[in-house]
């Protein structure tokens, strides 16, 4: 059964409301309309399409309902106002605001009878139509439906039905039927995926899944993971990121803008590479791993374009599992296993502090031996966020009663032993 804990709070109370163009246009622009709900995407309509909706307009075409949530609000001179906060609609409101500010012409639309004559559209501004066809658009009825005061479990659950209403791609449905649509929305307008995504990507909301492949990534070992379909679309539906979570992919995305914005033009083959769906989510855990670390962005991108320029080459392995199976579990293992080795012949993993390779400053030996203590990790592999913090080493298990060996300066207390369910094996 779908999630159904929106059936906790008070059944809904619809209201229906129509707007002219010319009054929805006004409340976008003293705020009392807003179109910033994080369940919204971003923008993305192209002039031909936009075009479209204004032909519909003035031929006598429907144009959809409007859905909203209204809230208890302040204006810019402090003033308590009732806010319109759209759940669905701001791709058509946009485009009308755009055309009647003359922002952009009609395109790839056909003619129009207007005074008995055919009327050309094509090429033309709002400035340019005549004053009764200006007025046709401004005073055209637009039907609103709103709520008061939703919860998020509200809006989640109208965002699925709103969308389970339509012929839906299968990502498309994963899209809708995803359990904490709200929190991978608001981290899928990242300016990360502004930078680089299309905007193809961008209107079938590809950043979606790459949040939650993201979440995948951060906390659990590779050993867990798989993108193949069958089992993807069922952790699209069922995943819920917690604020823990929330921070680490925030936070992974911040340092990959960052690095992705340090690739200048003798590094457009890795900028173009480290981009790419399956490289950037193989490298989040590396990513992240650096912001935990305080490796530096350019060291950081220094790194990323050394696997991908052949400083230090991702193995012919990790190319094939990159091309072929890619989502299989065998694949994602494969190219985390020689990420790892990439990354420990680009720092010096046995330092304390990682090292660039580049670098020409050497670090002196310990000569006093620090006491060490050796964890078993009984339920999961070593990811971010699944042990405490700290660990000086991972080792892989020989006996293979334990998914990894954890190597801490320091003796655990038996609360962090408990909550992350690891043994304390020996000193």
């Amino acid at each position: 059964m779908s999630n159904t804990s929106y059936v906790n709070d008070a059944p809904l109370v619809m209201s229906t409301i129509v707007w002219s163009v010319k009054q929805i246009i006004k409340m976008v622009e003293n705020g009392t309309v807003s179109m910033s709900n994080i369940i919204q995407r971003s923008f993305v309509w192209d002039v031909m399409r936009m075009s479209l909706l204004i032909h519909s307009i003035l031929y006598g075409f429907p144009v959809p309902v409007f859905w909203a949530n209204k809230v208890d609000g302040l204006n810019d001179k402090g003033k308590s106002i009732k806010i319109y906060d759209l759940l669905d609609g701001k791709q058509r409101i946009t485009t009308l605001c755009k055309f009647v500010k003359g922002e952009f012409a009609l395109t790839n639309v056909p003619p129009i009878m207007f005074e008995d004559e055919m009327f050309e559209l094509e090429g033309k501004k709002f400035e340019d139509l005549p004053e009764d066809m200006q007025e046709t658009i401004l005073a055209y009825s637009l039907t609103v439906k709103s709520y008061d005061n939703m919860s998020d479990d509200q809006k989640r659950e109208l965002f699925k039905r709103l969308n389970n209403g339509k012929p839906l791609s299968t990502k498309e449905k994963n899209i809708a039927n995803c359990l904490d649509i709200l929190s991978v929305s608001e981290l899928a307008n990242h300016s990360f995926f502004d930078a680089v995504l299309t905007d193809k990507a961008k209107e079938s909301r590809k950043a979606i899944p790459l949040v939650v492949k993201m979440s995948e990534m951060l906390t659990k070992s590779a050993s867990e993971i798989s993108f193949e379909s069958k089992v993807f679309n069922e952790t699209m539906e069922k995943v819920e990121l917690s604020d823990v979570v929330k921070a680490n992919i925030r936070k992974t995305l911040d340092k990959a803008l960052a690095v992705y914005n340090l690739f200048g033009d003798d590094a457009k083959g890795a900028k173009r590479k480290f981009v790419s769906e399956t490289n950037f989510i193989s490298l989040v855990p590396y990513i992240w791993k650096a912001e935990e670390q305080g490796i530096s962005d350019q060291l950081l991108a220094d790194f990323v374009k050394s696997i991908f320029t052949g400083k230090v080459s991702v193995s012919e392995r990790y190319a094939s599992a990159a091309r072929a199976a890619s989502a299989k579990t065998s694949s994602i293992m494969a190219r985390d296993e020689e990420l790892s080795k990439a990354w420990g012949e680009f720092f010096k993993v046995d330092e304390e502090e990682p090292v660039a390779e580049s670098e020409s400053e050497t670090v002196e030996e310990e000569t006093v031996a620090e006491e060490k203590h050796y964890y078993g990790m009984r339920m999961r592999g070593a990811s971010p966020s699944c042990q405490p913090d700290g660990f000086d080493e991972i080792r892989e298990d020989p006996s293979g009663k334990y998914y990894n060996i954890l190597v801490y300066s320091r003796r655990l207390t038996e609360k962090e032993e408990h909550d992350y369910e690891l043994d304390h094996l020996y000193d």
